[in-house]
């Protein structure tokens, strides 16, 4: 008998104390949306939101989810993740493959570099991982044969027919379409006023920290101290053979798109007429940061976003070595009644905000990358001499310099 082995992966990630936990998961394009169980959400711990969705598939059979989390897996073949938003539901299918199968020959390649080394036993799957993350662990990389093999950022997957004693009728497809009766009724609804606790120890010492080091230079700019819990000289670990690396895939991969090539170089240049980047001498022990493309249709075409989340050898990222941040924007109802008090209200947006702060030169050391704007020339080395606003505490040191300001011309 016959059956499709179905894409599995044995994927990590990251739970509520920023440990790891290995579960399997189903690689499905024909799902619109990422899936967790019930059961892994809670063993992450994962903080939840609620999400408006019904979930639709075979026959239009329709369920609820039970909310939604922010959940990251580790790439198999880097020290990089990936992220992306899943849907809670209580189960996902039945336990892949539909029967154990039996091991008919080489596949060519050893169990350590698969992404589901047990692919042929029967397991349980917690975790789908759909077409909004599938574009995200490509990698170049196939092997035609039974069965066949597609390199993944998670490992080297497996899909074909083979053959099993038996077989259950499986079929998978999942449509993600939005309620609009639900979200209607939730716009009418009056939230609940969510009271906001007291600062932890952390929080209170990186408001104090921020009081300490933070000071106005002459051109009247904020210049800022990045908040660090730990001495980054603990952690410094040879980094820029993978920084270099990094950026030479990416730069093969932009070499197929020049508009997209020239549309990042000029992000990048930008940077250096503004004076928020400076050229560096090369420095093997330094922390760079990583970084990726990310496409948006709302504000510029390509925005370069700095990977302060990817771990060096010493097992720390940068993000790692920053104190919590405290919150200390208002609440939308705070913001929604005050509207109501005055007649006008004033809206204004700062242009290029986090670039605006400056961060001190030991800080700005954390913050190094590597480009060149021409194929042809040397990879460089530069940092970042403002705000990152990928970095853990980019948003409080931003909103916290926008309230000195305010107290500080307030007359």
């Amino acid at each position: 008998m016959w059956t499709v082995l179905l894409t599995t992966a044995i994927i990590e990630l990251r739970n509520v104390n920023s440990d790891f936990s290995k579960l399997r998961a189903l690689i499905d394009q024909g799902s619109q949306n990422s899936f967790i169980t019930e059961y892994a959400a809670n063993l992450l711990g994962l903080k939840r939101e609620r999400a408006s969705v019904i979930i639709s598939g075979i026959g239009s059979a329709t369920r609820k989810c039970r909310g939604q989390v922010s959940i990251t897996t580790t790439e198999k073949c880097s020290n990089g993740e990936i992220g992306t938003i899943a849907l809670i539901i209580d189960t996902i299918t039945k336990p892949l493959p539909s029967a154990t199968t039996r091991n008919d020959g080489d596949i060519g390649l050893t169990l350590a570099v698969l992404a589901d080394p047990d692919y042929r036993i029967k397991g349980r799957i917690d975790v789908l991982l759909g077409a909004d993350i599938y574009g995200d662990i490509l990698l170049d990389g196939i092997i035609h044969g039974t069965p066949t093999t597609q390199k993944k950022k998670i490992g080297w997957i497996l899909s074909d027919l083979i053959a099993t004693p038996q077989a259950d009728n499986i079929s998978i497809s999942f449509v993600n379409t939005n309620d609009l009766d639900k979200r209607l009724e939730k716009f009418w609804i009056q939230e609940e006023v969510v009271s906001r606790g007291m600062l932890s120890k952390e929080e209170k010492e990186c408001e104090a920290h921020y009081q300490a080091t933070t000071k106005r230079l002459e051109d009247g700019r904020f210049e800022v101290q990045l908040p660090l819990k730990a001495d980054p000289r603990i952690h410094r670990a040879p980094s820029s053979k993978a920084a270099n690396l990094k950026y030479e895939a990416h730069e093969k991969r932009m070499l197929k798109n020049p508009k997209l090539l020239r549309e990042y170089n000029e992000c990048l240049q930008d940077y250096l007429d503004c004076g928020h980047m400076e050229k560096i001498p090369k420095d093997e022990m330094s922390l760079p940061s990583y970084y990726h493309i990310k496409e948006s249709l709302r504000t510029t075409k390509v925005r370069v976003v700095f990977n302060v989340s990817a771990k060096t050898a010493s097992g720390k990222s940068l993000n790692d070595l920053l104190m919590t941040r405290p919150t200390i924007q208002s609440l939308i109802i705070t913001l929604l009644l005050r509207w109501r008090l005055y007649p006008v209200v004033l809206i204004a947006d700062v242009a290029k905000m986090y670039r605006q702060i400056r961060v001190r030169s030991k800080s700005a050391d954390l913050q190094r990358i590597v480009w060149r704007p021409n194929e042809a020339d040397v990879i460089r080395h530069y940092r970042l001499k403002t705000i990152t606003f990928v970095t853990a505490n980019a948003p409080f040191q931003a909103t916290r310099t926008l309230y000195h300001l305010a107290m500080n011309e307030q007359d």
